[in-house]
């Protein structure tokens, strides 16, 4: 069984990754992520870029219709600090539909943000962004990697890196039946075909299942489970 998909089967056991961070700059978040993580809920489900993970803002969410818009990246230059640009391509920017399951942690996290803000007063910096460090200012873009590392080392789940929740995204879409245009503009791919190379082994193993499927429908029934039929 691939890694990825072995990790999927061990979500359950997917709880805040956060409570291995020693960045004190943003221990402030660690009493509000004792469920499963947000923004990392966020992440598996909407199959985002790394460079993409961090750099979302509230605006960004669709709390009604529960759509998560990707349109930017977040990076950081030591002669220009923390900052937003453009996606790696036109194709990257798109909105994401996700479950409920996602939309509701994140409506929490985004209260608890509100109430670090009122208790901070002036220190508070808006930056807008939903992942920051205790005044309000973005974290760093290898932040949430650092913290998922650690939650892997502390756990008993495959060494995979935050990229892999991407892949776990587009492999379980393609397992699952998913139209190949659906996934690759779901994942931002410049088109199908895109998908169709990287992801090669999953569409042969879905192409195999299907041929099975079809086989149990169509073929012929003889011998005796025919006759068990007739008798019936």
């Amino acid at each position: 069984m691939p890694q990825r998909i072995h990790w999927n089967l061990k979500f359950d056991s997917f709880l805040t990754p956060c409570l291995y961070c020693d960045h004190k700059k943003t221990d402030w978040m660690l009493p509000h992520l004792r469920y499963p993580s947000p923004f990392l809920l966020k992440e598996y489900n909407i199959g985002a870029d790394q460079k993409c993970v961090n750099s979302d803002f509230w605006k960004d969410i669709d709390f009604k219709h529960s759509i998560i818009n990707v349109n930017r990246s977040s990076l950081y230059l030591p002669e220009k600090g923390i900052f937003t640009d453009e996606t790696k391509n036109n194709s990257s920017i798109r909105p994401v539909k996700v479950p409920d399951y996602v939309i509701q942690p994140l409506k929490k996290y985004r209260l608890q943000q509100k109430e670090q803000r009122l208790k901070l007063g002036d220190q508070w910096q808006d930056s807008g962004r939903i992942l920051v460090q205790w005044n309000g200012v973005p974290i760093h873009p290898s932040t949430v990697t650092n913290w998922f590392h650690k939650f892997i080392c502390n756990s008993d789940l495959p060494d995979i890196h935050l990229h892999s929740m991407r892949h776990t995204n587009i492999t379980l879409q393609i397992a699952g039946g998913i139209p190949i245009t659906t996934v690759a503009a779901r994942a931002g791919h410049v088109n199908a075909i895109t998908t169709s190379k990287i992801y090669a082994h999953a569409i042969k193993s879905a192409d195999e299942a299907a041929s099975q499927y079809l086989k149990n429908i169509l073929q012929p029934k003889t011998g005796k489970n025919r006759k068990k039929n007739i008798s019936s």
